[in-house]
């Protein structure tokens, strides 16, 4: 199963940080961060986050992402304008 948020990370050092660490404490899923910077505020502007494996919890990773200081929210269908 995949899953798919909107984050706030920005750099590609972030999602190296990010990732590894997703990856050190949740060694069954796989993640990709997707940079999408755009001039708009978060949420509309995001970038993605896409989890991939067996029983992925969103709320798991949503809170992981708090922990480590970024907005992380499962991406919903809706209009940006």
């Amino acid at each position: 199963m995949i899953h798919v948020f909107i984050t706030d990370i920005q750099t590609s050092k972030q999602s190296e940080q990010v990732i590894g660490h997703l990856n050190n404490h949740f060694p069954q899923w796989r993640f990709h961060v997707d940079l999408n910077e755009t001039t708009k505020p978060y949420p509309c502007g995001h970038t993605i986050l896409r989890g991939a494996g067996d029983l992925l919890h969103p709320v798991e990773v949503t809170t992981t992402l708090a922990q480590l200081g970024f907005n992380c929210e499962v991406l919903k269908d809706k209009v940006c304008v």
